[in-house]
């Protein structure tokens, strides 16, 4: 019997109800001349009998069963790789499943490139509505073949070893495995992939179907637990024997390792109880340490600054940092100006890896005191909410993060629900100690509308400064489960609201009880909210920087959901320090749909503003350097005022947005094609077409 030219290892550990799954999605593979060997690392379920039926229909299948679970992944991979027999190899595991023509698109590219390894695209499906996400979409966006990691350093963040096909010879040859024992095993056998081969490929094809559910979140995602972090670590340090001396290679790995593992432990640490926050920092922190400090210049300003708090052993800071980057960018501490820089607190003279406080502070780049104030994060804090005979008795907290508060007296704590409906109860201002207002409000709810037990939301502090209302989550700090009796003041509605914690420490409420006949109760209802159509605030631009518009069309025709996102990363690396980007939405126009998804995390500055406001914009010529996009108005009316404009649309195609096929040819540019035809033109290299 001749060798296949594929051998496919699929592993699985009491996986019964899935495996099925994977098994159908390898043998139904377009490739048919493949070969499927499953290890089960000593399943105590019905594995066995799901197997045994497969191999006895399909001779293409063979078994492997271990004595003994091995714990992790690597085992049982080790077993596939001595027993397979195909020229060429790849892995899955019993959760995930291949898209159809994943053997197929891999084989071929590897043959045609005479590649050691190709990689493909893994798509994450996420959650019970399985929506796709594919997984390091930048690096995957075109066909790429490189002879050398040094020529593609970017490949070290894609450590996944599923979404690849590989030489078997090539591994054997350079006696290539799994380290067993640890978790993330992948990481340091991928990594020995990438610095010996003689030839990389990459295909933009997905090939990989990767479920991601909370309920079978993986042993890898305990970031909690100190084995997790120790064997995270102990990969980290394997993986810098394998690079050695090669200092662009060790550069970019100490900069993924900052950006992407240890922000997930510093997200994990501002989130665990002290205990646990102060085992993981202590494991943390000498492997931190031992980067270099020019390492750390590639990190977001707030990442940067939580590192400092990381290193210097203050956890407050750490955590207020990190509330910006994982709480919808929230401002938890009061800015301090000095001579034309902004940072997150005031600097002292300590000094870190050889540099000043003033440079792990510093966040002048995120522009954060120029934003439009109805547009503004601020963190508002439940620090007590109590049911009572009157209502609700309530003490909420917020941090005057620009210091301008300081004539505003009143607060409005909003229970907002669809169609712009809000519940209200007013607060009033009864202190305020470094930079934090305390507010107190007791009472019912007041709205226009009838409080019906169907009907929930998310819970809001509302602030007027200048006639501009800014409206920002509340977070609750603690566990909030509070229900609070009959809060209308009127005869009908609902008897009780239940509020709960949600999401990112965020509060949501939700009516419940009786709902009696209305009747008459709208004639009755205290008639009173705050909540009233306002012009939008003037756009103030930064003098240090050019100013960009970005003015993109949405999709249309893909249903009432759908909305544009905007992926700025290309940008960012390229002009982000020295551009102030603004992403025109569109909302306001009624045939349009939803407004562009806007980042907020990034180096560099990015904002969102309305038609309007760009409409003021564009009227002063000398506000705006250059706008980009395909929305016809916007670059018409910036090409009237000539201003530069660049016509951009991403590479996924004119269809997907609803263009004319014929538009596919304009629009297809990358946004790293974009972004040297900008710098071209905001730096004079060239003149803008």
């Amino acid at each position: 019997m001749s060798d296949p030219l594929v051998t496919v290892i699929l592993i699985g550990y009491n996986d019964a109800a899935r495996l099925p799954r994977a098994i159908e999605s390898i043998l139904g593979q377009t490739l048919h001349d493949l070969e499927l060997i499953i290890v089960d690392d000593a399943s105590t379920d019905s594995t066995a009998e799901v197997i045994s039926e497969v191999c006895q229909r399909d001779s293409r299948v063979k078994s492997i069963r271990l004595p003994r679970n091995s714990g992790g992944c690597s085992a049982p991979r080790n077993a596939g790789l001595d027993a397979a027999r195909g020229s060429y190899v790849m892995f899955a595991d019993s959760d995930d499943e291949y898209e159809k023509h994943a053997c197929m698109n891999l084989l071929s590219a590897a043959e045609e490139w005479g590649a050691d390894l190709v990689c493909g695209t893994a798509v994450r499906v996420v959650g019970e509505k399985g929506e796709r996400v594919r997984w390091r979409p930048e690096l995957h966006s075109k066909r790429l073949v490189v002879n050398s990691l040094n020529d593609c350093t970017d490949l070290l963040y894609d450590t996944i070893a599923v979404n690849k096909i590989y030489r078997r010879d090539f591994l054997n040859s350079n006696s290539i495995r799994f380290p067993e024992g640890v978790l993330f095993e992948d990481q340091p056998f991928t990594l020995q992939c990438f610095l010996r081969a003689r030839i990389i490929g990459v295909i933009p094809e997905d090939v990989y179907y990767w479920y991601v559910t909370k309920a079978s979140a993986s042993i890898t995602q305990s970031r909690h637990e100190r084995r997790n972090l120790e064997d995270r670590l102990t990969v980290n340090r394997l993986m810098d024997e394998l690079i050695g001396s090669n200092s662009a290679i060790k550069e970019a790995k100490e900069e993924k390792f900052l950006r992407h593992e240890a922000y997930l432990y510093l997200s994990t640490i501002a989130s665990a109880d002290e205990q646990t926050a102060r085992e993981l920092m202590g494991l943390l922190v000498p492997y931190i340490a031992e980067q270099s400090v020019e390492s750390f210049d590639a990190l977001r300003p707030l990442v940067r600054v939580a590192m400092y708090g990381l290193l210097t052993d203050d956890l407050n800071l750490l955590r207020s940092a990190m509330r910006y980057e994982n709480w919808a960018s929230v401002v938890d501490s009061v800015l301090v100006r000095e001579a034309g820089r902004t940072f997150w607190r005031a600097p002292d003279e300590t000094e870190l890896m050889h540099r000043s406080s003033r440079y792990w502070l510093d966040v002048t780049s995120m522009q954060l005191l120029g934003i439009p104030f109805s547009q503004r994060r601020y963190l508002h804090v439940v620090q007590r909410m109590e049911p009572t005979s009157a209502g609700i008795d309530t003490e909420i907290t917020t941090v005057d993060f620009a210091s301008d508060l300081e004539s505003v007296n009143e607060a409005t704590v909003v229970l907002s629900a669809s169609k712009g409906r809000r519940w209200e109860l007013q607060l009033r201002r009864v202190s305020e100690s470094a930079g934090v207002i305390t507010w107190r409000g007791s009472g019912h709810l007041s709205s226009n509308h009838v409080l019906r037990s169907e009907l929930g939301g998310w819970v809001g502090i509302a602030i007027t400064l200048n006639g501009i209302e800014n409206l920002t989550a509340v977070r609750a700090l603690s566990p909030v489960g509070v229900q609070v009796g009959h809060v209308d003041e009127i005869w009908g509605g609902s008897e009780a609201i239940d509020f709960a914690p949600a999401d990112r420490a965020g509060v949501t409420w939700h009516a419940s009880g009786r709902t009696r006949s209305l009747g008459s109760a709208f004639r009755r209802l205290r008639a009173r909210s705050h909540h009233t159509q306002q012009s939008p605030e003037r756009v103030e631009l930064p003098a240090d920087r050019l100013a960009v518009v970005l003015a993109m069309e949405p999709r249309r025709g893909l249903g009432p959901a759908s909305s544009t996102s905007v992926e700025l990363s290309a940008w960012i690396k390229g002009l982000g320090d020295r551009t102030y980007l603004l992403v025109v939405q569109n909302s306001a126009d009624p045939n349009f749909a939803d407004p562009i998804a806007v980042p907020t995390r990034m180096r560099g500055c990015v904002r969102s503003i309305s038609v309007d406001q760009f409409d003021e914009l564009i009227t002063g010529q000398d506000a705006i350097a250059l706008v980009c996009g395909d929305a016809t108005d916007a670059l018409n009316r910036a090409h009237a005022h000539k201003i530069p404009v660049l016509k951009f649309r991403p590479e996924r195609g004119a269809l997907e947005y609803g263009l004319d096929p014929i538009d596919a040819m304009e629009y297809a540019n990358t946004l790293e094609q974009l972004v040297a035809q900008a710098e071209s033109v905001l730096f004079g290299q060239v003149q803008s077409p």
